[in-house]
């Protein structure tokens, strides 16, 4: 329903847009990354016959969208398009045309979203009509065309990029002349291409010439008029064909006029194709007046004498190439009008022929096929000496037909079993045969066996189910099946017949794995051996008294060590012993001496079992001596066994550090002093406890301090600070408010206790002026007690006066508040 609606919406445009302008086309696509990609059409329209308003109709195309599993329609696109760009291309160097013809290209390009689908996609674009002068179908002018592409589906190839046409087609081709045309084809992914003719497909018609959208897939082909069919659309002769492997495109024209043609490229991954491009184009036919054209013919021939005959018109002068170099330098070319070529063998030559005038130059090349028995040969007769599987093969591919002895009419046939063989081949009038013979006479015994041998090499070789009625020869020289080996080496043999051969080699080898460990050892003191069994052959096993599984083992320890190695089923072994006197001493670290030295070094008492010598660095042979100088002192201690041992040790003295905190002090009443031990000493102890650098104080007692410097090297000094009760201090502290409420904690004012100096007196006053306490008269503290009627009062002017420690007299005052 949805496509008969789109249909009648569009049924009276397209009857006004039917025209024959459309001479060809061709789709493409590229993947852009995910599940973009973008799709160009190039159109080629007839701007020389083409109705102009039929061509700007052309001006939007509209793209169908369909499921490539079951051609669903799934949505449309509608793109204007670009150019057009007018063809010119020619592929004729030196003719005149008298005709007029006239082609331009026009591109529409879209990107688009397809998400993975199963099957894929096809793209459709469907415009009618053809040229109706076009004799190679039916009904041309109600002939539409069809371009469209399949994308192949990304679940099983994860991208794809189809291949692109190289060139534009000719704009037109001449009657009665070779045309040679590279219609090849580029592949971004790298794809093997491949090529062939195929029948374009029609679509559209003058009812619907621009249907929107274009119907769903499969699309019918074109019917061919008579005569003509999808591998001879043209008459030709030689007649239009195409290289499947090089895209080349070669036809000599037999009569004028407009012809249909389908192009097609095959896109195989891993030998599986999956991607075609389609190329539907018009060739337009035209007698041309040649200026000169270069042409020959044969283009096959069953001898290797070939007879060229020269079909060029219009030249002077001609330069033959016979593309055949191993014929010599010389034989290879010619300038003769009709030259004779010997080929040196059968084979695809491409000929060239150069052939001019005094207005131009032309040239033209083409495969010339020698189908002849020299180069047909399927080799030389040949015997097997192992079972095979082989392929026989004739040279070229183009064969009309081939029969092989075995029935098989393929280019190969895959042989197992000796016989005669032989390939008839035919192409054209040329009949080729060959014959080879496979035979298959082997020969074969058991294989020797490589021995190994303990001691002595003493044992007998000898070829088990040796093939009958074969010939022997071993390296010792016997020619029997059974030779004797005595000594070590390599024995090698061959039997054989008339074609073939079988050798083999026996390795004969005594076990070279004796250990050599060396001599018993004796050592003193402390050391370190590595054993080392020595090298030995691949796979010889190690074992060691302590286990261990290595070619080589250390020890630190005397005692006795052996080790055995094995090959296979032979066995060697060593032993050595270690002994060992260990000397020991030890004077202690290094040390440091405050002031004086004065010690005694022991070297320490003689190893058990054993007697000792003692000798000093001061020359004393003693085990003690007594040292009372710094610097280095060494000891050495040799034993009975005459191994010895030494050590060093170096003394250092400092002098102890002086300090000096001063001269014993008398200081006044709350008056602290500081005392300081002075700096540049790494530890500080106080009877304070206190551990910095100075210290202050206000009773009295005796201070002292020790110091310790960088060496570790103390010193004390102390101080006795006595304290004169009749001395004030230079600045009493005095407070500005108390809590005259009893609980015993700033209850008085100023101070807690009576102030008994001579020289001491404080007096306060209210707000009025009135005294109301004098110390004269009451040394205790003030308790804040005033007449009743102040009681209310909270503020209070005080004045002091006293003496101060350094014997002056002081007067201070301020106020001090009641805090009830």
């Amino acid at each position: 329903m949805r496509k008969f609606l789109t249909i009648a919406l569009f049924l009276l445009v397209g009857l006004k847009l039917s025209a024959s302008h459309i001479v060809g086309g061709d789709i493409y696509y590229q993947h852009l990354g995910n599940d973009l990609y973008r799709i160009t059409m190039k159109l080629y329209v007839d701007c020389y016959n083409g109705r102009p308003e039929a061509i700007e109709s052309d001006k939007k195309a509209y793209f169908g969208i369909f499921d490539g599993a079951n051609n669903d329609y799934i949505k449309g696109i509608e793109i204007e398009r670009t150019g057009p760009v007018h063809l010119s291309g020619v592929p004729y160097k030196c003719i005149v045309n008298t005709e007029s013809v006239c082609v331009d290209q026009y591109t529409y390009v879209f990107e688009t979203e397809l998400p993975k689908r199963k099957g894929g996609y096809i793209i459709a674009f469907q415009r009618c009509c053809r040229n109706n002068t076009i004799k190679n179908i039916t009904n041309p002018g109600g002939t539409g065309s069809t371009y469209w592409v399949k994308i192949p589906d990304r679940n099983d190839y994860n991208s794809d990029n189809s291949p692109i046409f190289k060139k534009f087609p000719p704009i037109y081709i001449c009657n009665q002349l070779p045309l040679v045309f590279d219609h090849s084809a580029t592949d971004a992914d790298g794809d093997s291409l491949s090529y062939e003719l195929y029948q374009p497909y029609q679509g559209a018609d003058k009812d619907m010439p621009q249907p929107i959208p274009p119907a769903d897939p499969p699309y019918s082909k074109i019917w061919w008029s008579g005569g003509f069919n999808t591998q001879n659309p043209m008459w030709g002769n030689p007649s239009l064909a195409i290289d499947p492997e090089t895209g080349e495109l070669t036809v000599t024209p037999s009569i004028t006029g407009q012809f249909v043609i389908g192009i097609k490229v095959k896109e195989w991954r891993n030998g599986v194709l999956i991607g075609e491009t389609l190329r539907d184009y018009q060739f337009n036919v035209l007698d041309c007046k040649a200026v000169v054209v270069s042409y020959f013919k044969p283009l096959t021939s069953c001898s290797d004498t070939v007879i060229f005959s020269n079909k060029s018109i219009g030249a002077e002068g001609y330069e033959w190439d016979f593309g055949d170099p191993s014929s010599g330098f010389t034989n290879n070319r010619s300038n003769l009008k009709n030259p004779v070529h010997v080929f040196s063998k059968g084979g695809d030559y491409i000929v060239k022929l150069k052939a001019w005038n005094s207005a131009c130059i032309d040239e033209y090349s083409f495969k010339v096929k020698v189908r002849i028995k020299k180069g047909f040969d399927l080799g030389k007769n040949y015997t097997y000496c192992v079972p095979f599987k082989n392929q026989l093969s004739v040279p070229w591919n183009d064969y009309n037909t081939i029969n092989w002895s075995t029935g098989e009419n393929t280019t190969f046939i895959n042989i197992s079993t000796p016989g005669t063989y032989w390939v008839e081949a035919v192409y054209g009038l040329c009949v080729l045969k060959d014959t080879i013979k496979i035979g298959y006479e082997p020969v074969n015994f058991n294989p020797l066996k490589d021995s190994l041998f303990c001691e002595n090499v003493n044992t007998t070789l000898e070829l088990i189910n040796a093939t009958p009625n074969s010939r022997v020869m071993w390296s010792t020289g016997d020619t029997i099946l059974r030779t004797t080996a005595t000594k070590e080496g390599k024995y090698t043999v061959r039997l054989f017949n008339s074609f073939c051969a079988k050798d083999d080699t026996a390795l004969m080898t005594i076990a070279r794995i004796q250990p050599n460990l060396g001599n018993d050892i004796f050592v003193c003191n402390d050391f370190s051996i590595t054993f080392d069994a020595g090298n030995m052959p691949e796979g010889t096993q190690f074992l060691w008294n302590n286990g261990s599984t290595e070619r080589a083992i250390s020890t630190s320890q005397p005692g006795k060590f052996w080790v055995t190695t094995r090959l296979k089923h032979c066995t060697k072994s060593d032993t050595v012993k270690i002994d060992n006197s260990k000397v020991n001493i030890d004077l202690g670290n290094d040390r440091h001496f405050c002031d004086s030295v004065n010690i005694v070094l022991d070297a320490g008492p003689p190893r058990t079992g054993t007697t000792c010598t003692y000798l000093w660095s001061n020359n004393e042979t003693n085990r003690t001596t007594l040292i009372r100088h710094t610097g280095k002192h060494w000891a050495r201690i040799t034993d009975n066994f005459g191994c010895s041992n030494s050590d060093t040790i170096q003394f250092f003295m400092t002098i102890s550090p002086k300090i000096n905190i001063g001269k014993d002090t008398v200081i006044c009443v709350r008056s602290p002093i500081k005392l300081s031990a002075g700096k540049g000493y790494t530890a500080y102890l106080w009877n304070t406890g206190a551990t910095s650098e100075s210290i202050k104080v206000e009773t009295e007692g005796t201070y002292f301090v020790t110091v310790t410097d960088e060496a570790g090297c103390t010193n004390t000094d102390s101080i006795i600070v006595k304290t004169d009760p009749n001395r004030l201090p230079n600045e009493i502290f005095v407070p500005n408010a108390f809590t005259p409420n009893g609980d015993e904690l700033n209850d008085v004012f100023p101070f807690k206790d009576a102030v008994l100096h001579s020289d001491y007196n404080l007096k306060i006053f209210n707000r009025w002026g009135e005294k109301i306490y004098d110390s004269d008269f009451t040394p205790e503290p003030w308790n804040g007690e005033t007449n009743k009627n102040d009681d209310q009062l909270d503020a209070y002017i005080w004045i002091v006066k006293y003496k101060g420690c350094d014997g002056s007299l002081k007067t201070n005052k301020g106020t001090i508040t009641i805090v009830r």
